[in-house]
């Protein structure tokens, strides 16, 4: 709850007893529902909804670790949680066919419900979006499949923080030159290039699916969670995901904003601007405490101009000139 305003943290406590009332009697109730009692807080309710899932996995992962002595998914040992991503928890994972360690994404069995066909249909889409893609800026898929009722694929693992570890430690302390920033927003766009013109569109980029490894050429990023992403030449219907259309409001073009725009590419160039905006800035152009603040600023408001933000925007802008 850092950095919090007092009525957003009075909210967050509110949701917390919620949270625990609700698990400790029927089980956490769908996010939706929430969000209607919070109707002004939707993005708060979203993070804390998602926090919530994730610590209880973890707190059950940790458990039937200590009581099995590891936890597996198949052929994978789970050796910690790395984070949540779209539609599931992902996990540093060892295949123990080949001694490798892996990113393993383990799918929420609510995101594709009851239905026995439901698991491969989800996989399908992400597996689809990421085996048309061969780029070292891009996390390429390795296996995808089901395991005990759990719907699962895994990943190249990317040692290295998110951009947006990264961006909010650059905030505090200070962050790289700005040509070398600059030099990871140029290759960010390469990527999404590369994706677009295999006909793929992410859907949901935003510093926090950008991993950062080190290379001998310098920092490299790696665009990662295509839970989102759909191939738009793709045949047979759209699969829309719980959770498809809250995405992140601060990176959401305004066409999203009010349901379109979903499958066009322009609409990833728009969160790649505002990420571009932030690695110059170190702020998002436009910023709200709810959802409904921030797209109102997104479909009303004006950019600011470069030159008036941080970390070596003026002196961008008069590189520029």
């Amino acid at each position: 709850m850092d950095d919090q305003t007092p009525a957003s943290t009075h909210i967050t406590l509110r949701l917390l007893e919620r949270f625990a009332a609700d698990d400790a009697a029927d089980g956490l109730r769908p996010l939706a529902e929430y969000v209607a009692d919070f109707p002004r807080h939707a993005e708060l309710v979203a993070t804390e909804h998602a926090a919530w899932l994730a610590a209880r996995a973890a707190h059950r992962g940790a458990t039937k670790a200590q009581n099995a002595g590891a936890d597996t998914l198949g052929p994978y040992r789970i050796e910690r949680a790395l984070g949540r991503g779209g539609q599931g928890i992902v996990y540093q994972a060892l295949d123990t066919r080949l001694g490798r360690r892996v990113a393993l994404k383990v799918l929420d069995a609510p995101t594709w419900g009851e239905s026995g066909t439901g698991p491969p249909r989800v996989l399908a889409r992400e597996v689809e979006a990421l085996a048309r893609l061969d780029d070292p800026r891009i996390a390429g898929v390795l296996e995808a499949g089901t395991e005990d009722g759990r719907a699962y694929l895994t990943t190249r693992l990317v040692d290295g923080p998110s951009l947006g570890q990264l961006l909010a430690a650059w905030r505090e302390e200070g962050g790289p030159p700005l040509d070398e920033r600059l030099a990871l927003g140029l290759a960010l766009a390469e990527a999404l290039a590369a994706a677009h013109a295999r006909g793929v569109v992410h859907r949901d980029v935003k510093p926090a699916n950008v991993l950062v490894e080190e290379t001998p050429g310098g920092l490299r990023p790696v665009l990662i969670d295509f839970g989102l992403a759909r191939a738009v030449d793709a045949a047979g219907p759209r699969h829309t995901l719980t959770g498809d259309q809250l995405g992140t409001p601060r990176y959401m073009a305004p066409e999203r904003l009010v349901g379109g725009g979903h499958d066009d590419p322009r609409a990833d160039v728009w969160a790649l601007g505002v990420l571009l905006h932030e690695l110059v800035t170190y702020r998002a152009p436009f910023e709200g405490q709810t959802f409904e603040t921030v797209a109102r600023r997104i479909e009303r408001d004006a950019p600011p101009r470069l030159a008036d933000g941080r970390g070596g925007s003026t002196r961008f802008a008069r590189k520029r000139d």
